[in-house]
């Protein structure tokens, strides 16, 4: 489970037990996700973990819609990345 939240020095990550289940939490800034966008989309951050996060992810609320243009561009993103493959 991915938590953002408003741009905060914090980040932080937790496990927590919920109906005899293991949840793994990741709590960052909006900023932060952000920048780990953007420097995935220019290849200085190698892990698609933030890629799949964003196309794949539900958002449950969004005042300003600043995840769903990222989520928006991350799967734009895999469609071009996808035709790039197919092509090569």
């Amino acid at each position: 489970m991915y938590v953002i939240i408003k741009n905060t020095s914090k980040r932080y990550r937790g496990i927590m037990i919920i109906d005899e289940m293991e949840i793994d939490y990741f709590v960052n800034p909006i900023k932060q996700l952000g920048q780990n966008w953007k420097n995935f989309k220019k290849g200085i951050m190698h892990k698609n973990t933030i890629l799949y996060m964003l196309k794949d992810g539900k958002i449950i609320l969004d005042k300003n819609n600043q995840l769903k243009r990222m989520k928006d561009d991350a799967k734009n993103f895999f469609k071009k990345k996808l035709k790039i493959k197919k092509f090569h």
